[in-house]
């Protein structure tokens, strides 16, 4: 009896520990579930803000009053050392255009001729207008020219008001390939439309040039990081191309 007695003991001083154990361990637990209830909360709130800011970014890198300039001062020309390329590039294309115009080799309807049609089985969708013959045969020269003054430019183009590039370089101006919509997202640039909502701010305001901050997409998750300058153009007082 004095061992049964003692065994009766030891299993209730056991169960008393194990009790504390199991009274200990829920309090972690519900120490744990409020931390973590806590943490999604903060979670939800800094996604919240991260969308805010995101919002602002948008609207803050496209926004004219930063990013563009009626009158460039000189200490700005340093501070862009691209500067003189991109006027200058501005100019041949003007007079390459002008001079057409004025001769009659360019009409002004096909100079801003909006009807694009699209090319049937292009991958991404390419589109011709009357003004695409012109371009690739006296503009793409001039885009070609001016994008390989310095290793630092990337690609000129020339975007109309709708975004539609009639032509590009010539690097980006390939044929497409067949079911290779990757490689054509790369090298067969031209003759598409690209819009987004600070290039549509940017066309859509007055400046001398616009300075855009984005990533060209390259399809399958491939992105590059370009800093884009938009310098307008107009013909006979109207806004063409950028």
């Amino acid at each position: 009896m004095d061992m049964i007695s003692g065994l009766v003991d030891e299993f209730h001083h056991r169960s008393t520990a194990i009790a504390d154990c199991t009274d200990d361990a829920s309090r972690d637990v519900d120490i744990l579930r409020a931390g973590l209830h806590r943490f999604g909360e903060t979670a939800i709130e800094h996604a919240r803000q991260l969308d805010h800011v995101r919002e602002r970014v948008d609207g803050w890198r496209a926004s004219p009053t930063i990013f563009s300039t009626a009158r460039p001062m000189p200490d700005r020309n340093a501070r862009q050392p691209l500067y003189p390329l991109w006027t200058a590039g501005r100019g041949g294309v003007v007079r390459t255009i002008a001079a057409a115009l004025g001769s009659g080799g360019l009409d002004e309807s096909d100079l801003f001729d909006v009807a694009y049609e699209a090319i049937a089985g292009s991958d991404p969708v390419q589109y011709l207008n009357r003004f695409v013959a012109f371009a690739d045969r006296h503009i793409r020269p001039l885009l070609d020219v001016h994008t390989a003054r310095d290793i630092a430019i990337v690609g000129c183009c020339l975007v109309d008001m709708n975004g539609y590039q009639p032509t590009h370089i010539s690097a980006r101006s390939l044929p497409q390939r067949k079911n290779e919509r990757q490689w054509n997202l790369e090298h067969a640039r031209n003759r598409q439309i690209f819009m987004d909502g600070q290039t549509r701010r940017a066309l859509d305001s007055e400046g001398e040039f616009f300075l855009l901050y984005y990533r060209q997409d390259f399809g399958d998750g491939r992105y590059r990081a370009l800093r884009s300058v938009l310098v307008p153009l107009t013909f006979n007082g109207r806004a063409g191309a950028v």
